[in-house]
């Protein structure tokens, strides 16, 4: 997530960089035809791309998607799925692309339930098959580290590693903030925010009248 203390602060943002998409794909053998798509052995550059219906954010993401793909001549084929269905196909890895999400609660970050090799789908929430050695060993590192500050530096050193050889590609993150009325009381904050605990907003009421 951004703002957090266990980004490597080295390593630079990924950036558009049509110029070295193209040259990577020419190095695939995907080559630039006559249309406007490459193509490799008497095949079209093309991959399909599922996401949600329902919601407009879904929706003008894949056509962002679409549209950038075409600039260095692939084709994306977008397919909408109602969400049950588009669980049930991310949950099983029965896709080529996907939109997806992944929510990291404070106050440990660990990337391992999304990135480490014995989680692949349907067993674990890793639903693209990443798998990489070095990561695994970092992660399993990071989880047995007691130590607050190393194991910071730890997630650190997955950040470099998941940066060099991604498992996805990372659009954006969002950071939230919360205003709470006076007129509540009860309200606790800790580490993992105004969330995910016991009582949380269980235990908010209103304040008596003044």
């Amino acid at each position: 997530p951004p703002g957090v203390a266990e980004i490597a602060s080295d390593v630079a943002p990924p950036r558009e960089d049509l110029a070295e998409a193209a040259r990577l794909l020419e190095q695939a053998g995907w080559k630039a035809s006559s249309g406007s798509l490459r193509r490799k052995a008497g095949r079209t550059a093309s991959l399909e791309l599922l996401y949600p219906t329902g919601q407009s954010i879904y929706v003008n993401l894949a056509e962002i998607l679409r549209a950038a793909y075409e600039k260095v001549g692939v084709e994306v084929n977008l397919r909408g799925l109602d969400w049950a269905t588009f669980n049930q196909k991310g949950d099983a890895g029965e896709f080529e692309a996907q939109l997806t999400a992944r929510l990291f609660l404070p106050p440990n970050l660990d990337p391992y339930p999304y990135f480490h090799s014995t989680q692949w789908a349907p067993r674990g929430a890793n639903i693209g098959f990443y798998k990489n050695a070095e990561a695994d060993r970092a992660m399993e590192s990071a989880r047995r580290e007691v130590d607050g500050l190393k194991r910071v530096e730890a997630y650190r050193q997955i950040h470099r590693i998941l940066a060099a050889d991604p498992p996805a590609d990372f659009l954006f993150g969002a950071d939230q903030y919360w205003a709470i009325s006076k007129r509540l009381e009860g309200v606790q904050i800790t580490p993992m925010g105004l969330f995910h605990f016991l009582p949380g907003p269980l235990g908010w009421r209103p304040a008596p009248v003044q």
